[in-house]
Parts: C-alpha cells; sequence; structure tokens
C-alpha cells in the first residue's frame, strides 16, 4: 500500500493500536524508511510542491544541558497537575511541547529517551469518558518517563566542559613559581609552556638562565633549531615589545616563529608595554586568548610586588607629571598671546598709498576683535595692570566699509600708535628671562621658572625664530569667502564666462558653475599688497607658461574662463562639448590672489571616506606651480596659503599603514565640518613640510595624529 503522508509516502498501516491507541506506520522518505506515529482514520495529504521533511539536526554535545539544571526542571514539570485537566484543554499541549524539548536538550534530539517522550495519542473515535481517561493514563505514563530519567540523570555527576587548553596553563603557572630575579628589583614571575600537536615541547621561567625571559630561553635556547610555526605557546605574562639592544622582544621572536596561538597569564603592568604586547601579536594574525580567571588571580597575586612598584612609580611619576603640564599650559598660553600682538602689530604699518586709494575697513574690525582677545589673555595669564587699559581701546569702525588714506592716517595717529607703545611695553614686562628648563629640574623650581624665554624664541624680529604655522595678515586685502569656506562665489553664482583662447575660434559664450557638494579648497595669497591689478591677458600669460602653471586640483581636459575680477581655468569631460558645469577650478583673481577649489577628489569613489594620500599628493603637487604663477606675476614669496576641506563632518579618515604592514583600523571619523588651516610657503621650502600644519589639522579632527611613517616622508620629503 501507498499512500501520500505527512512527511513522505506511506508504504504500510498497522491494523492494530498501541496500549496507548496509537497507529505506527512505515514511512519511506529521501533518508529511508522510518517509523511514525499516526492514525488508521485519516492521513494528512501533503502539498505536491513540498518537499521532503528534513530530519532534524542531532544537537552538538557542548550544547546539551547540564545533568544537574536538567533534573530540577524536569522535576518541575512533574510538579504541574496536568492530568487534572480537560483532554483537549490547550495547557495540555503546551506541558507536553515544553517537556518534550527540556528532554531533548537533555539527552540529544534523535535520542532514545527523546523518542520514547515524543509518543503522541491518537484518539479513534472514542466516547469523551473514554477520551479523558486515555488522556489521564497518557499522562501518568509521561511522568513516569520523567521520573526514570530524573533516576537517570541522578546517576551521572555534573562536569564542566573539557578544556585541553587547562593543562597546559596550570603547567605555565608552575613553572612561573620557580622564576628567580637577576638583581635587588622587583621582577615579574613568568612561565613558558610550549605546545605543539598535543605535545610539550619545552617549559622555561624567568630566571632559568640569569638575565633572560621565559619566552627566549625556551624559543632560542631549547627550541633552537626546532620548527615551531603553528604550534601554541602558554606564558603567564604579555610579551613584551621592545628590549634594550641588542636583544629583541618576545613579541618579536613569537612572530618570527611563526606560532599559531599564543595564552597570556595576565597583561603586563608596564604602562609602555600594557595591551602592546597582545596588540602586536594580533597584528601579525597570532590567535591570542587569555588564561582563565582563576588562573589569572592566581598569577596577580603571585607578581603582586612587581605590579606595585609600577603603581608607586605612576604615582610619583603622575604629580611630577601635572606640574610639567601646567607649565606647558602656561608656556601655550603664552605663546598665543605674543602671537597676537605680532600678529596685530603687523597691521599698524600700512604701506604708503596714492591719496585717492581706498581702504578696506573690514580690517578694522578684525584688529578690534585680536585686541579684545590680548586683553582676555593678558587679565587671564599675567593680570598686569596694564592689561586693563586696553578695556576702553576701540579704533572707530570705518565709515561706508571704504575709506580714503587720509581718514586711516589720522586714526593711525591717534589710535594705533598708543596701542603699538603699549604692547611693547608689554613685550617688556612679559619677555622676563628665565633659567633653563629640563626634565631633571625640581617641580618646585619648575613652577618658579618664566615659560616667557622659551617663548621668546619663536617671536618675531632679530635672531627670533618665527611660527611657520601663524599666517600673518598683511596689508593685501583678500578675497572673502561667499558660499561657506570653501567657495569664493555665492550659490548659484556663476564662477564666469566660458573662453576660448583659440586662434581663429567662434562660437557663443556660456556660463559655467562649479559642482555642488563637499569640496577641497587651497589659496595661494601675497603677503605684501600692491596698488597693482593685472589684466586678464596678463594672468592668461603666466597661467599659460612652461608647465602650465595655473591648473585645477583635479583635471584631465582643460578650459578657460573670465571673469570681472579674474580668469579661470576649470576642468572638463570633454572640450568639444559645452559643459556648464565644473568639478574643479583655479582662479587668478586681478588682485594676484589664487583660489582653487575642488568637489571631484573627495569624491572619486562615492564613498564617505577621507584618503590622506589623494588629499596630500594633490595639494604637494600644485602648491609649487602656483607659486611660479605669482613669481611670473612679478609678486615675490614668501606667500600665505590657506588650505581646508568642506563638508566632511563623519567622514572616515583613511590613512595607508607602513610598510610591509596591514591595515587593522577602519579610521577615525571627522568631528568636524570643516578642516582648515594656513601658513606660510616659500619657493625654495618643502611643499609637504610647509602643507604640514594642515595635514595636522586633518588628523587632529578625526581624533588620531600624524602616523610616524607620514612624517617620516615629511620630513624627509618622501614620496608620498
Amino acid at each position: 500500500m501507498k499512500l501520500p503522508g505527512v512527511n513522505g509516502t506511506v508504504t504500510q498501516l498497522d491494523t492494530l493500536p498501541t496500549v496507548l491507541g496509537e497507529y505506527w506506520h512505515t514511512v519511506f522518505t529521501e533518508q529511508g524508511e522510518r517509523k511514525e506515529p499516526g492514525s488508521n482514520l485519516e492521513l494528512i495529504p501533503r502539498s505536491a510542491n513540498a518537499g521532503p521533511k528534513e530530519p532534524p539536526k542531532e544537537m552538538a554535545d557542548h550544547q546539551l544541558m547540564p545533568p544537574d539544571q536538567a533534573t530540577s526542571l524536569l522535576k518541575a514539570r512533574l510538579e504541574i497537575a496536568v492530568e487534572d485537566l480537560r483532554y483537549d484543554d490547550p495547557k495540555v499541549d503546551a506541558w507536553k511541547r515544553v517537556t518534550k524539548k527540556i528532554v531533548e536538550r537533555t539527552f540529544g534530539e534523535r535520542s532514545q529517551n527523546a523518542n520514547h517522550f515524543a509518543v503522541t495519542l491518537s484518539y479513534a473515535r472514542q466516547s469523551e469518558e473514554e477520551k479523558q481517561a486515555w488522556h489521564v493514563q497518557h499522562i501518568k505514563e509521561k511522568k513516569d518517563l520523567l521520573r526514570a530519567f530524573i533516576e537517570e540523570l541522578e546517576i551521572i555527576p555534573p562536569s564542566q566542559p573539557h578544556n585541553p587548553d587547562y593543562h597546559f596553563e596550570r603547567m605555565a603557572v608552575d613553572e612561573a613559581r620557580k622564576s628567580s630575579a637577576e638583581d635587588d628589583r622587583p621582577h615579574p614571575l613568568v612561565g613558558c609552556v610550549v605546545v605543539k600537536n598535543g605535545q610539550v615541547l619545552a617549559t622555561s621561567h624567568r630566571g632559568e638562565t640569569k638575565g633572560n625571559h621565559a619566552e627566549y630561553i625556551a624559543l632560542e635556547i631549547k627550541l633552537k633549531d626546532s620548527t615551531l610555526a603553528g604550534c601554541t605557546v602558554y606564558t603567564t605574562l604579555e610579551p613584551c615589545t621592545k628590549r634594550n639592544n641588542p636583544k629583541i622582544a618576545c613579541a618579536n621572536r613569537l612572530i618570527e616563529r611563526r606560532v599559531a596561538r599564543v595564552f597570556v597569564g595576565m597583561h603586563d603592568p608596564n604602562p609602555d608595554i600594557c595591551g602592546k604586547g597582545i596588540r602586536k601579536l594580533q597584528e601579525a594574525n597570532i590567535e591570542v586568548t587569555l588564561f582563565p580567571h582563576d588562573l589569572i588571580k592566581e598569577l596577580e597575586d603571585l607578581n603582586r610586588h612587581f605590579t606595585r612598584s609600577y603603581t608607586e612609580e605612576r604615582a610619583t611619576r603622575g604629580e611630577a607629571e601635572k606640574e610639567k603640564e601646567r607649565h606647558v599650559s602656561e608656556k601655550r598660553k603664552l605663546y598665543n598671546l605674543l602671537r597676537k600682538i605680532n600678529c596685530i602689530e603687523c597691521n599698524f604699518h600700512f604701506p604708503p598709498g596714492p591719496q585717492d586709494a581706498t581702504f578696506n575697513g573690514q580690517l578694522i574690525s578684525l584688529i578690534n576683535k585680536d585686541i579684545d582677545e590680548i586683553r582676555n589673555a593678558l587679565v587671564e595669564l599675567l593680570d598686569l595692570p596694564e592689561a586693563r587699559a586696553l578695556v576702553d581701546v576701540r579704533v572707530p569702525v570705518a565709515p561706508l566699509g571704504n575709506v580714503p588714506w587720509a581718514w586711516l592716517e589720522a586714526t593711525w595717529k591717534e589710535h594705533f600708535l598708543p596701542v603699538q607703545q603699549l604692547f611693547r611695553k608689554l613685550k617688556v614686562e612679559v619677555l622676563t628671562p628665565a633659567p633653563p628648563i629640563n626634565e631633571k629640574s625640581d617641580p618646585g623650581e619648575v613652577a618658579k621658572a618664566s615659560p616667557a624665554s622659551d617663548a621668546a624664541r619663536h617671536l618675531d624680529g632679530g635672531s627670533l625664530e618665527k611660527k611657520p604655522n601663524s599666517l600673518q595678515r598683511s596689508g593685501f586685502i583678500a578675497a572673502e569667502a561667499r558660499d561657506g569656506s570653501a567657495r569664493f562665489r555665492a550659490p548659484d553664482e556663476q564662477l564666469g564666462m566660458f573662453w576660448n583662447i583659440m586662434p581663429f575660434a567662434q562660437g557663443p559664450d556660456y556660463e559655467v558653475f562649479l559642482a555642488k557638494g563637499p569640496a577641497m579648497w587651497l589659496r595661494l595669497i601675497p603677503r605684501e599688497s600692491s596698488s597693482k591689478e593685472w589684466a586678464h591677458d596678463e594672468l592668461l600669460k603666466c597661467g599659460r607658461g612652461p608647465g602650465v602653471t595655473l591648473q585645477p586640483l583635479l583635471w584631465s581636459n582643460l578650459q578657460y574662463l573670465r571673469a570681472e575680477d579674474g580668469i579661470g581655468a576649470h576642468a572638463t569631460i570633454d572640450n568639444l562639448k559645452r559643459e556648464t558645469e565644473t568639478s574643479s577650478v583655479a582662479f587668478a583673481f586681478n588682485t594676484g590672489e589664487i583660489w582653487c577649489v575642488d568637489t571631484s577628489v573627495l569624491q572619486m569613489t562615492g564613498q564617505r571616506n577621507l584618503y590622506f594620500l589623494d588629499i596630500a599628493r594633490t595639494l604637494i603637487q600644485k602648491l609649487p606651480g602656483y607659486g611660479e604663477f605669482l613669481q611670473c606675476l612679478g609678486i615675490q614669496p614668501p606667500f600665505n596659503w590657506i588650505a581646508g576641506l568642506e563638508g566632511v563632518k563623519s567622514w572616515r579618515l583613511k590613512c595607508p599603514p607602513p610598510p610591509n604592514h596591514v591595515a587593522t583600523s577602519p579610521g577615525e571619523t571627522c568631528l568636524s565640518d570643516v578642516v582648515v588651516a594656513n601658513g606660510t610657503y616659500d619657493l625654495g621650502q618643502s611643499p609637504p613640510m610647509s602643507l604640514r600644519p594642515f595635514f595636522n589639522q586633518l588628523f587632529k579632527k578625526c581624533s588620531s595624529r600624524i602616523p610616524e611613517h607620514i612624517e617620516e616622508a615629511i620630513r624627509t620629503h618622501g614620496r608620498f
């Protein structure tokens, strides 16, 4: 007989029920024949499209419930009086399902006990009284099975999962107890065990040979000629990451011997090593695991004297570092104060100009703002009486924004000269010689020392050094940003008109606009003002000179545009098409300033990532050409520069790892929407060194620091 069944094709039906009123059928499935309970009255046909039911997957041993936990759960199920309920009560089926699940989690889904308990009761046209009687009898038999299961479980003692590594970890702890110190200083107790394919190759402890670490003794003395690739090392202390030459750090030795796994007992309390040894092994694709909690506590107790030595040293060092930080903070405030004084003083020396020339009064408001900041800094830092005299100092606002030189000269005599004299007096007060400060100075002496003499080396004038990252304003009037910080045109304002410079060329002019979105910009500004304004043909002549010095930050094809205030070179995709939008432009104002904006470098990949190499290479390659352009116009270096990124908040900074290393971090996200820095550039100066303030600001805004290999490339003018 072959009939469609619930779980396959029924090949045989039992003609007599069991004592519980059930019928068993032989069912053929893709996995073979098996017995299944059912009814002799009806067979539920399967859907024609339904495939054979897959057998349940057997539960792994480590997923089974512990015997003691299973016993308590089964006893709780026995307490439920299911037999007092009606046979069709939903609580009866719920009790069976939950209890069946507990049995499966205890013995396994395919175990004999689970199969016995899974037997269900079917009713074949019995009366209500008969059904209830069968139900009571059925529940009684299931509870008898549960009692038998509980009795079986009580014979099995509860056990923890087998941990094959625990034995070797214990051996390493026992080795650590044998350690001996080579001198009177506190030293850690360290044990090491090397295992391969379950066999112990070597054991060692610190001091087994005088002055050597446990890992060195095992790897380089006892197993010097053995192949250790793929082995496991159990060490009770985090491997060290640095040692005095010519010794090699233990972490490096483990990496060189190509071990597969390292089990570490406790972190090194030395702050110069703590966590770094484990991280270095993980970066080399070595699996690192800590000892169990009980062994870690035992090792921490063994090495308490060694740990205490670093805790006490750190507390003592902390007081000295706090005093040093306070001194550095005072010195930093003084740097800023003197820089602001110098910066505002430079605005007091206006170049002579024709009597009919006008002066941008916006500079007056900037000077007033600087005066406020200097006054506040003086009061906060030095509390000098002369600082209070600045409270009432205000330069009159220029009428109508532009004023003649005659008004400026009168204002100079009345307001600027007294302020300048006050600044000179303050500098005499501030720049008091102080004794040199070194690391061995007593904290009390450091507190008495004045940071002013050290700060004085960075002042302008004489033999003192200029700070490279301070952009000193001069008489040159720079263009103003009109749309955020990156763009010199207002939103939806044209950059200029297309300029066809080909001989005998004809064709209508059209407007060119800059694409929207996140942008990168670079500005090169003359430091001294000039009364001259360059004509379009003069700008174009220098822009199309040898090397084509006026270029966008990124371009494949180049076209030119002209505007009332200057000319520009912009990137295009196809020079034969009329493209009204560009992704990159380099604009030369007729005053001599260059302003370049690019929206393509940041969006080349379509991802919100800041690729440091792309940004750095672009700026470094273009900066010298822009300097040559200004020199071609007759403007002499040095020049001021401003570089920045806009619209990059939450973008992720991507920096390449050092050579022969693999990147292990996705990079930090930028916390600011705008990243901007400024500095000075001379044609004889290295572009990477000149742009370093911007690189430093970029990493700072992303909560990072410039990596050492990038710093090395900047210092040595290496290739990016």
